[in-house]
C-alpha cells in the first residue's frame, strides 16, 4: 500500500513506488529516487551520505540522507510551519548516524520473552517498542521491520506545536501524521504499484 502527496484541499492523492523511483503526482513535482532502507549491504556511514534538503515547487520539503528519503508537508501559520520544518531538519541530520552506530544490534532478532539489550537512540528504542510485541507472540522479527515508520514518528514531533494545523512525513510509504483538533487528511490507497490506480480512500 502506497500513499502519494498531500494536497492543500485535505486530500492525499495516489502515488506509486516503482523500482528505483518514487512517482509523485501533483503540480511541479518531480520523480525522486527511492533507496531501500538499510539493506543488507549498509554497515557503516558512507562519506558521500551528507544530509540534503530541497524545497519542492509545491512548497513541500524533500529531506534525504543515504537510504532515508522523506517528503514533508505542513499546513498552518507560515511562521510556525517554517519553524517546524527547521526543527525537523536539525533533528534529521543526526538520525542516520545514530542508527548506523547501533545497526548490529538492530539487525538481531528480538527475544520471544523478556527484554532485549538496551539501545541508546530514541529512534532505535521506538523500533524495538514497535516490534517487541510481535516477538513475544512468537514471531521472528528484528527492529529493522519498523525503521522507516520509527524515523517518521520521531521527526513528526517537530510539528506538534502551536500554529501547525496538520503535517505529514512520508518515508517511502511509511507515513507519520500530526493533526490538530478538527483537522483531517484524506488518504488515497493504491493496492497494485505495478498498475497504479486509486483503489480506495480513507479519512484520517
Amino acid at each position: 500500500m502506497t500513499c502519494g502527496p498531500l494536497a492543500n484541499t485535505g486530500s492525499l492523492t495516489g502515488g506509486a513506488i516503482t523500482p528505483g523511483h518514487w512517482s509523485l503526482s501533483g503540480e511541479g513535482c518531480e520523480g525522486l529516487p527511492v533507496k531501500r532502507l538499510f539493506g543488507g549491504r549498509v554497515s557503516a556511514m558512507t562519506p558521500s551520505w551528507q544530509p540534503q534538503r530541497a524545497r519542492l515547487a509545491d512548497g513541500r520539503w524533500h529531506f534525504q540522507q543515504g537510504p532515508i528519503d522523506l517528503v514533508i508537508g505542513a499546513d498552518g501559520d507560515p511562521a510556525a510551519c517554517n519553524a517546524a520544518h527547521e526543527a525537523c531538519w536539525q533533528t534529521f541530520q543526526s538520525v542516520l548516524t545514530g542508527l548506523v552506530s547501533e545497526l548490529p544490534a538492530l539487525r538481531q532478532p528480538l527475544p520471544c520473552s523478556g527484554t532485549p539489550a538496551p539501545l541508546r537512540g530514541i529512534v532505535a528504542k521506538r523500533m524495538v517498542g514497535a516490534c517487541l510485541p510481535y516477538a513475544h507472540d512468537g514471531l521472528f522479527i528484528t527492529p529493522m521491520a519498523a525503521v522507516a515508520g520509527s524515523v517518521a514518528d520521531h521527526l513528526i514531533e517537530a510539528y506538534r506545536r502551536a500554529g501547525v494545523l496538520r503535517a505529514y512525513i512520508n518515508n517511502g510509504g511509511d507515513i507519520a501524521l500530526h493533526l490538530d483538533t478538527g483537522q483531517h487528511w484524506r488518504a488515497g490507497v493504491v493496492a497494485n504499484v505495478d498498475n497504479p490506480s486509486l483503489d480506495a480512500s480513507l479519512m484520517i
